[in-house]
């Protein structure tokens, strides 16, 4: 077996400098296969099945989707978009799209142009992948209902909701009746010292009465106590609860002088995540292919300021 990373620099290396690699069809969940397919209307006449799937970097229709396309007159040869691309699904699997097309589709009520792929031997007539799905949460968190949805407490005998939960926040849910904004306070299980200007990975653990969803996403923020050490940067993190309520904390001691973390002093407050916005979405209609970071330049003032910083730091 070999993990996702090591299959795509393998690939990756097999492959032109031209050619550009995009994992496809990695992510299934069985049980709930019903709740990511959903309509879609092509080109405002031709409606299809689309599978959501998150482990998709791209859109792909298959060959009978294709020919349904063109006999409707929704996608033509003028229509016809380069994209020199290698597609890599599950276990590795190399398949070479036959072609691509700009298709308008209507998702959700939201109308978007995508870059299509046809690829020889799919079985679904269409996948939406994550260039689709991320500019339809990002519509949907604009809404009042989905926060409703995904601010509830999700259901513990349905696994169909958490999931489809989990797939629109982009974590995972507290279980439970009642979800608490603030779950508590951090403590040090035992006096540590942290040295001048390093930075330390701690486990901090939550008091036993504590009410705890284990594999729930939570947020850690620094404490608002007075008795918090001073001096001591306590960053904010996004993570999952462990059942036994032993939480990951970073700490960089900002200070010029050892200090000392008592036992049981407090650390961080800990408070339950609703959901993760990606910072990458754009406000375009038309949808990108490939996720393209743009760097701006700084000026060279800029940039040494910000290594003086540093340097105080």
């Amino acid at each position: 077996m070999f993990d996702a990373e090591t299959v795509y620099l393998s690939v990756k290396d097999s492959c032109n400098d031209s050619e550009v690699v995009i994992y496809q069809n990695i992510h299934r969940v069985g049980s709930s296969d019903s709740l990511f397919y959903t309509s879609v209307i092509m080109g405002d006449s031709v409606k299809m099945g689309g599978m959501l799937d998150s482990g998709s970097m791209a859109c792909s229709i298959s060959e009978a989707a294709e020919t349904k396309l063109r006999d409707a007159g929704v996608i033509t040869d003028q229509k016809l978009i380069d994209a020199n691309v290698v597609l890599v699904g599950c276990g590795g699997l190399r398949v070479k799209p036959k072609c691509a097309f700009e298709v308008e589709m209507e998702v959700y009520g939201c109308k978007v142009l995508v870059p299509t792929l046809v690829v020889p031997g799919q079985r679904d007539e269409l996948i939406l992948g994550t260039n689709v799905i991320k500019h339809i949460l990002h519509q949907s968190k604009l809404c009042e209902s989905y926060w409703e949805a995904v601010s509830g407490p999700c259901p513990d005998r349905d696994p169909e909701a958490e999931h489809f939960l989990s797939m629109l926040s982009g974590l995972n849910p507290w279980r439970g009746e009642d979800v608490p904004i603030k779950i508590e306070t951090v403590r040090c299980n035992s006096a540590t010292c942290l040295e001048p200007g390093r930075e330390y990975l701690i486990w901090g653990k939550l008091p036993k009465n504590t009410a705890v969803s284990p594999g729930s996403t939570i947020l850690t923020e620094p404490t608002s106590s007075r008795s918090a050490p001073r001096g001591v940067l306590v960053a904010k993190i996004v993570t999952s609860l462990w059942g036994d309520r032993w939480v990951p904390l970073k700490l960089i001691n900002t200070s010029d002088r050892p200090v000392l973390l008592r036992r049981n002093g407090k650390l961080a407050d800990v408070y339950s995540c609703v959901s993760i916005e990606d910072m990458d979405v754009t406000e375009r209609s038309e949808v990108p292919l490939f996720s393209c970071t743009q760097s701006a330049a700084l000026s060279t003032a800029d940039g040494n300021d910000a290594k003086d910083k540093l340097r105080s730091v």
